[in-house]
């Protein structure tokens, strides 16, 4: 009677008045169903039902009408694709813009990223420019230099072998890697100069 072409085929002789009223209970039914969803899944932290964005009851009726809200699982599903499709854009959009190989989306540091700003939840900020190239660098050397004392212990007990590789560039500067092996594993050490 609602005209949803759910499974039915629509009754064409339903008065308009008629139809509206049955959307009407079929919206309502959704946002009590909606409610109580939001009761449940945030009842531990009331502040995040503030954070999360309301679907207008037209939007509803729309979903209810064209047959494809007639679960809440539905509605949300609908959002988040619409949200995710969004932010893959935007990602992808900042690779784009700052040339950076696409490869790094392989990156598992990159997921971790991802997964904890996930977890933080809206409102996130971004580390500054600062942040980056002052704060988390300096926090970032020191803890390779914490992980690499471990492995200086490790060549005391076990002893280590010294590689190097070297390469000449375009202007026949030699350039040289060096790199420590042991059981515990490789370690890049240092990049010398031109010789």
């Amino acid at each position: 009677m609602a005209c949803t072409h759910k499974d039915v085929e629509p009754c064409q002789q339903v008065p308009e008045n008629v139809k509206q009223m049955i959307l009407g209970v079929l919206v309502k039914n959704l946002e009590a169903i909606e409610k109580k969803r939001k009761a449940l899944q945030y009842s531990v932290n009331k502040d995040d039902n503030d954070e999360i964005k309301e679907i207008s009851s037209k939007d509803k009726e729309k979903r209810v009408a064209s047959g494809s809200g007639s679960t809440q699982t539905t509605l949300n599903q609908l959002l988040k694709k619409d949200i995710r499709e969004e932010a893959c854009r935007q990602i992808a959009r900042f690779f784009y813009t700052s040339a950076i190989p696409f490869n790094c989306v392989k990156n598992p540091e990159f997921l971790k990223a991802l997964e904890l700003v996930a977890k933080h939840g809206p409102g996130f900020k971004p580390p500054s420019y600062y942040d980056i190239r002052e704060k988390y660098l300096k926090q970032e050397v020191d803890q390779t230099m914490n992980l690499l004392e471990e492995y200086k212990l490790a060549w005391k007990k076990t002893g280590c072998s010294i590689i190097s590789d070297g390469w000449m560039d375009k202007k026949r500067h030699c350039i040289c890697n060096f790199l420590v092996n042991s059981p515990k594993g490789m370690v890049f050490f240092v990049i010398s100069g031109y010789f």
